[in-house]
C-alpha cells in the first residue's frame, strides 16, 4: 500500500464547466437528499451552516449556490434600508448593515439547480423567512473563469 503512495503522481483532468452543468443538472431534483436532510443533519453540517452563515453582512455573494440549501440560514435584514442608504458603487453602508444580510447574489453553473433555488426562494419568500424587500439576483455563470468579469472586485460585503 505505501508503495503506490511514494510512486509519481498521476495527472488528473478536472471536468469542464459544461460537465460540471451537464451532471448538476442532472441531480439537482434530487440534490438537497444528498447535500442535506437526515444524514447531514446527524453528521453536524446544518448545525454548522447554520452557524457559518450567521456571520454573513451586507451584500452577500454565494457561489454554488446549488439548489438553495443554504437560504434559510442566513439573517436577512427585517426591514429595507433607508432610501438614503445606499453608496455611488451600490453597496449598503456599514451604519445600516449591522448584524444582517441587505441582498444576495446567487450563482452557479447549472441552470436546473438555478431553477432548484428558484423554487426555493418564492417558498422561503412565501413563509417570511426570506423577506420579500431582499434583492435577490440569479445568474447562471462559471465561478472558475467569470466572476471578476461579470461583477469586478470589491462588490461584495460577505
Amino acid at each position: 500500500i505505501f508503495s503506490s503512495l511514494s510512486s509519481q503522481p498521476k495527472n488528473c483532468n478536472a471536468i469542464s464547466p459544461q460537465e460540471a452543468s451537464r451532471t448538476y443538472d442532472i441531480y439537482a431534483s434530487t440534490y438537497d437528499d444528498l447535500d442535506g436532510g437526515s444524514i447531514a443533519s446527524s453528521l453536524g453540517i446544518d448545525d454548522a451552516r447554520n452557524k457559518l452563515l450567521s456571520l454573513a453582512r451586507g451584500n452577500v455573494l454565494e457561489v454554488g449556490v446549488g439548489t438553495g440549501l443554504n437560504l434559510q440560514s442566513y439573517r436577512y435584514c427585517s426591514s429595507p434600508p433607508p432610501k438614503d442608504s445606499y453608496s455611488s458603487n451600490a453597496n449598503v453602508s456599514n451604519n445600516y448593515m449591522g448584524d444582517c444580510v441587505t441582498s444576495i447574489t446567487l450563482v452557479d453553473i447549472s441552470e436546473q439547480m438555478l431553477l432548484q433555488a428558484q423554487s426555493k426562494i418564492t417558498f422561503l419568500q412565501n413563509k417570511e423567512v426570506i423577506p420579500k424587500h431582499i434583492p435577490i439576483k440569479i445568474i447562471q455563470a462559471d465561478a472558475t473563469t467569470q466572476l471578476t468579469q461579470l461583477f469586478g472586485e470589491n462588490k461584495f460585503d460577505t
